[in-house]
């Protein structure tokens, strides 16, 4: 039973840890959208 409970708490830190690193992409990649747009409207 123990293996059950660890691998449990393994899946959902795992789980846990994509979606913090998906979270830090996402605001990456929109800050450099907000970049490019404004170069485009200097254009």
């Amino acid at each position: 039973m123990a293996y059950l409970a660890t691998a449990f708490i393994a899946v959902w830190l795992l789980v846990t840890l994509y979606v913090a690193y998906m979270g830090t992409q996402q605001r990456r990649l929109e800050d450099e959208i907000r970049g490019l747009e404004e170069i485009v409207e200097r254009r």
